[in-house]
Formats: structure tokens, sequence, C-alpha cells
């Protein structure tokens, strides 16, 4: 039996995790992710400019500094104002408004 063979199964959880971990930066891959919700990554889901609508359904589980950082984001985040990262909110070029009316908290 080879090495390979033996650890057959195990190469295979950790490459399946390995893409949908990746997968969650996919923009079209959000029908898929919701029909998979237990393996999705929400940090990095966080900063997927077409999952807003999923995220709004898991407001518990989002990553508020990736989110800062979503160009899409922008109506949820003026709805979390006190969860905002405003270092990286500074990045996100939808946001001048946000940073302007919020001069005090950057």
């Amino acid at each position: 039996m080879t090495i390979i063979y033996k650890y057959q199964s195990l190469i295979n959880k950790v490459i399946q995790k390995k893409l949908w971990h990746r997968l969650v930066y996919n923009p079209n891959a959000i029908p898929l992710l919701e029909q998979n919700i237990d393996k999705i990554n929400w940090k990095h889901l966080s900063y997927n400019s077409n999952a807003i609508p999923l995220l709004k359904k898991h407001i518990n589980k989002i990553n508020w500094n990736a989110l800062s950082l979503n160009s899409n984001a922008i109506p949820l985040l003026e709805k979390h104002i006190n969860k905002i990262n405003w270092d990286n909110l500074s990045q996100n070029p939808n946001a001048i408004h946000l940073l302007e009316q919020n001069s005090d908290k950057n």
C-alpha cells in the first residue's frame, strides 16, 4: 500500500476544505454557498461583494473588519455604524459619504 493511498481520504478532506475555503471569494458561488451553509468561512465571505443578502440573514457571523472593505456593504454598514472598522472603511471606494458623516470616528 502506497502512502498516498493510505492517506487518500485525509488528502481528499484537506483538498475539499481548501476548495470551500476559497469558494467564498467567488461572487458567482452564492447559490452554491447558500445550499452549503455549514461549509462557509464567514470571515472570508464578508469580503464577497455578492454575499450581502446571505450575510444579512446571518448577521451574527459577519466579520465586520472584512465587511468594512466590501464596496457593496454600505447600506448594511450604515445600519451597524458601531461595528465598522474605520481604518478598513477608509479603503472602501463607496464609503466616502460615511467617512465624511463620521469624521469623529476615523
